[in-house]
């Protein structure tokens, strides 16, 4: 059976364990808080680092519920710019309305850990620098586009 929160030997615990905590936030030594207090230097060290673990927690928490709330914001947005987007006709509402949804739906992925982390490589297949001919890159992008590109000469 465990003991009342309200019992003296609790609230005594409870007591030394703000002492401790106040005594170390201000910056003083674990050694000399645990002769202060009569208690050992693991001890004030375990104390400070409850703490900090309760500290975490609830921080973790606020997080989290932020990232609900802001989730919650992102899925309103999107729910009624899609109703935007599915209604419109004029071209240029829909490219911006698309634009919108996009960045809405990437911030709303981020938010929750949805994207995974991509890798450039910015060497050939075998680790070295790769060169590249510009005018033969253009060429290639150009052709596969059916574009057609203006001559050196500036003509």
């Amino acid at each position: 059976m465990s003991e009342p929160v309200t019992s003296e030997r609790r609230l005594t615990a409870a007591d030394r364990r703000q002492d401790v905590m106040r005594r170390a936030l201000a910056g003083e030594p674990k050694s000399h808080i645990a002769r202060e207090l009569g208690i050992s230097r693991q001890r004030v060290h375990q104390i400070c680092n409850e703490f900090l673990a309760e500290v975490a927690q609830e921080v973790e928490a606020g997080r989290e519920q932020l990232r609900a709330l802001e989730v919650a914001r992102l899925d309103q947005m999107l729910a009624r710019l899609s109703q935007r987007f599915f209604a419109t006709v004029d071209v240029d509402a829909l490219a911006k309305l698309g634009n919108v949804l996009l960045r809405l739906a990437n911030r709303r992925a981020k938010l929750l850990g949805l994207d995974e982390p991509v890798r450039h490589e910015l060497g050939g297949p075998d680790g070295d620098a790769f060169a590249v001919n510009v005018q033969t890159a253009r060429a290639k992008v150009a052709d596969a586009l059916g574009i057609a590109l203006p001559d050196d000469d500036g003509g």
